[in-house]
């Protein structure tokens, strides 16, 4: 991050607005809707705490002050969320998200740079 800085490439509190298909969300499943929900969208808003570029890639960080046991219990809990951020910034950007950092102010550092299987593994 220090050094994103020093290149402006570190993005902090960025707010964001984007339309995303019923398909793309968490847990859904087009099967029990009516089919003309494709053309439709959710908009999900929110903040995204930092991100910055590395290597063409973008690496998401989000902080969390949780009193949590583990590091794997924080992805758990923030797997959804995380999901949806790293969407969102390759929507907006066109770059890949390569890694999804988990900042616990408790545990430090938890990676999750599988989060593109959060779909599949809550279906």
């Amino acid at each position: 991050m220090k050094k994103a800085c020093s290149d402006n490439s570190l993005f902090r509190e960025q707010q964001f607005m984007v339309g995303l298909e019923f398909n793309e969300l968490p847990g859904f499943n087009i099967e029990n809707i009516n089919a003309q929900v494709n053309d439709d969208y959710v908009i999900i808003q929110g903040i995204i705490d930092a991100y910055f570029i590395e290597h063409d890639d973008i690496i998401l960080v989000d902080y969390k002050t949780d009193n949590i046991k583990s590091k794997t219990e924080l992805i758990s809990k923030y797997a959804a969320q995380m999901y949806l951020y790293g969407l969102t910034l390759e929507k907006l950007t066109g770059k890949k998200v390569a890694d999804c950092i988990l900042y616990s102010t408790e545990k430090g550092e938890a990676h999750y740079t599988d989060w593109r299987e959060y779909l599949t593994k809550s279906n």
